[in-house]
Formats: C-alpha cells, sequence, structure tokens
C-alpha cells in the first residue's frame, strides 16, 4: 500500500517570485518567524488565517502550497 503526504511548497513559490522573507512578510503581514518554520520545517501545520494570507499574497488557491508525494509502498 502506498502512502501519500502533502508537501508545503512555500519556498519553491518564494523563489519564483524572487521574495525573500522580509518581502514576504510586508506583502502578507504574516511574521518573519512563521515564515521561516514554513520554508524550514515542511511539515508543519499551518493555520487557515496564515494560509489564507498568503494565498492573497501570492495569488493562488490554497491547494497550490501542498503537493502529494510518495513515501512508501
Amino acid at each position: 500500500m502506498k502512502q501519500i503526504r502533502l508537501e508545503n511548497r512555500m519556498q519553491e513559490i518564494m523563489d519564483a517570485k524572487h521574495l525573500n522573507n522580509h518581502q514576504v512578510e510586508m506583502l502578507s503581514g504574516i511574521h518573519h518567524d512563521t515564515i521561516s518554520k514554513l520554508k524550514n520545517q515542511p511539515d508543519k501545520t499551518i493555520q487557515m488565517g496564515v494560509l489564507e494570507k498568503l494565498c492573497n499574497t501570492f495569488q493562488v488557491e490554497p491547494s497550490y502550497f501542498f503537493k502529494e508525494i510518495e513515501i512508501g509502498k
């Protein structure tokens, strides 16, 4: 049986938009510590309010931030 987990894509979208932590903080109002945790701890849970701010900032749907990856067979 395959197991699937969701992976946070925070770093990927920041790289694509050429933004650093400080810029995302200024655009979104999300504290830089939270941004760092989301980038460096991809398994970290995310609060709905933070996800909403990120979606508004990057103009994407919530599903953009996560992708399924196989973790076993």
